[in-house]
């Protein structure tokens, strides 16, 4: 490694009492990213944090995740890092309290959806009823057998 790298590297650092944060680019979940040089015109993307680590300890075993202990992504410092499988990296986020489901679409907010909570509800009101057969329904709401079956036996529409 060309000695000018490390000190390139560690000039984009801002070092503090507590974390060292990474005061170049980062990406959209705030992980540092710094462009290492392969003798090419483009050179090769690479993480701060892990970059951090190779520098200080050597290079990291395949297979494994350099974590961070003070749960910042932007921290480079060394001693805040950690070595860990995808299985510790998930039990860490559970750990931290940072494991939260991405809430996903549902009902009228989904992009695919066909039918109204209102439709749903009357269909399922007018089928309990037995006024209509599900492909009566179907045609009615201009939707698949499927779909209006799966709509009666909550396969879909869960939420309410």
């Amino acid at each position: 490694m060309r000695e000018e790298v490390p000190e390139r590297f560690w000039s984009k650092v801002q070092r503090t009492e507590d974390c060292w944060p990474w005061k170049a680019s980062t990406d959209g979940r705030g992980y540092g990213h710094f462009m290492l040089p392969t003798g090419t015109s483009q050179g090769r993307l690479v993480k701060a944090h892990r970059f951090a680590w190779e520098l200080t300890f050597g290079s990291i075993p395949n297979g494994l995740c350099v974590l961070h202990r003070c749960d910042n992504p932007s921290c480079v410092r060394p001693d805040h890092l950690f070595l860990g499988t995808l299985g510790d990296n998930a039990r860490d986020m559970v750990a931290k309290g940072r494991f939260v489901m991405p809430k996903q679409p549902h009902g009228e907010q989904h992009s695919q959806a066909r039918l109204t909570e209102s439709n749903v509800h009357l269909i399922r009101r007018t089928y309990e009823l037995r006024n209509m057969t599900m492909q009566v329904l179907a045609r009615q709401y201009k939707v698949g057998l499927t779909t209006v079956f799966d709509v009666l036996h909550r396969k879909t529409w869960t939420h309410f």
